[in-house]
């Protein structure tokens, strides 16, 4: 009984662990901006917040950098890598992306 009580705990401990090393985290510019292979983290709490929606082009680009790809003042669309794997058959590839009309988002969707 002791080793199954010792074995549930070890599991909860890594679970917990690689939740928090792995798991989704709350969008922070900072860490966005400094670690871009961190983005992925983010981007669930970037759409369900909603923090983007009613941006303007210039709001988010001081909360995401211009480092997105199809980047112009012209485009209604940005994308940003936000994860990039290499794999042995597929890379594993996440786009964040910000859809503007009139100049303010309007949605923000992954992409994988």
């Amino acid at each position: 009984m002791n080793k199954r009580i010792y074995f549930i705990v070890l599991t909860i401990i890594a679970l917990a662990f690689f939740k928090g090393k792995y798991g989704s985290k709350q969008f922070n510019k900072k860490e966005w901006a400094e670690y871009p292979q961190e983005r992925y983290r983010m981007t669930d709490n970037l759409i369900k917040s909603g923090i983007l929606i009613g941006k303007t082009k210039e709001e988010v680009l001081n909360l995401l950098t211009d480092d997105c790809k199809q980047f112009s003042m012209e485009n209604d669309s940005w994308m940003y890598y936000t994860k990039v794997k290499p794999g042995w058959r597929n890379a594993d590839i996440e786009i964040l992306d910000v859809f503007f009309n009139s100049g303010k988002v309007i949605n923000v969707e992954i992409r994988k």
